[in-house]
């Protein structure tokens, strides 16, 4: 009991200064592989992605219309997205394998018992039209930018963006929500007009509240595209960041690198689930874990 209450005087003691705000800047440890550090730089060394402002009206113009395409497992996190674009205005367009599907992810937004509201305003849900995933290639033609939300297969996600490059019109922007497959892999062999407008776009959940948003172009993807998409999520009010295509990007590669390292530190100096909690929880701006 002794040596316990010690331990936790401890862990007090390293908590303090982030419970005070004093500290705010993240730590990098030591030990971070030269891969992730190069993964996290915020925009290419060579600086080849060059930003401009946009205003809401130049927004509304160039993308009026969004399509968000979704299988059974990932229902409900399209719904979220599409409650995102909804409450800035968008009309929005969503595809599951069936109408009853996708209208059942829709029902979450609005759900009572939901911990946390995932829409603005019950109201904006009218601006979203559920749709069977049979129907997409008549609403592919009038969509300026589509967002595919299925799950982390490869093989499934080329076979979604090969009927997007059947029918999609020229100049819109493609996108897909994964959080670490290859980008240039995904659209190897489409046309060149939909590889050089297509790129990641991953957000992270709850959609609403999360405020990074990791933007990762393939090679052939242009300036312009990027841009856009990232002066699109600044308006959206999101925080995006520039990420190379690497496996897992910015975010899940150094998230993952700090879960091993917090295991084996863990089980190393013999740290029970609610002391590691107390130093890497609440006191570095995470959520509890119960």
């Amino acid at each position: 009991e002794p040596a316990l209450q010690e331990r936790r005087r401890q862990i007090e003691a390293l908590r303090a200064p982030f419970a005070a705000g004093r500290l705010v800047a993240p730590v990098v440890p030591a030990g971070l592989t030269a891969g992730v550090l190069a993964a996290a730089r915020r925009l290419p060394a060579d600086g080849t992605w060059r930003r401009y402002i946009v205003d809401d009206r130049q927004l509304q113009r160039w993308c009026r219309r969004i399509m968000i395409a979704a299988a059974i497992l990932f229902g409900v996190a399209m719904a979220w997205h599409a409650g995102l674009f909804a409450d800035r205005g968008f009309d929005v367009s969503v595809y599951d394998m069936t109408l009853d599907l996708a209208r059942s992810a829709l029902d979450k937004l609005t759900d009572p018992k939901a911990k946390i509201p995932l829409i603005l305003s019950a109201r904006h849900v009218q601006r979203i039209r559920p749709f069977p995933i049979s129907a997409m290639k008549q609403e592919l033609p009038v969509a300026d930018l589509v967002i595919e939300a299925v799950p982390e297969l490869m093989s499934i996600k080329q076979q979604a963006f090969a009927e997007v490059d059947r029918f999609r019109k020229l100049g819109s922007i493609v996108a897909t929500n994964t959080s670490g497959l290859s980008i240039d892999e995904m659209v190897s062999g489409l046309s060149r007009d939909t590889r050089e407008h297509f790129l990641g776009i991953h957000f992270f959940n709850p959609v609403r509240y999360m405020a990074l948003v990791e933007v990762i172009p393939g090679t052939v993807t242009r300036p312009q595209v990027m841009n856009r998409t990232v002066g699109m999520l600044e308006l959206l009010g999101k925080k995006p960041i520039v990420g190379r295509d690497t496996p897992n990007f910015v975010a899940n590669r150094i998230g993952i690198y700090a879960l091993m390292k917090t295991i084996s530190l863990a089980q190393k100096y013999g740290f029970e689930v609610e002391d590691v909690e107390m130093i890497t929880g609440e006191a570095l701006g995470r959520p509890k874990m119960a």
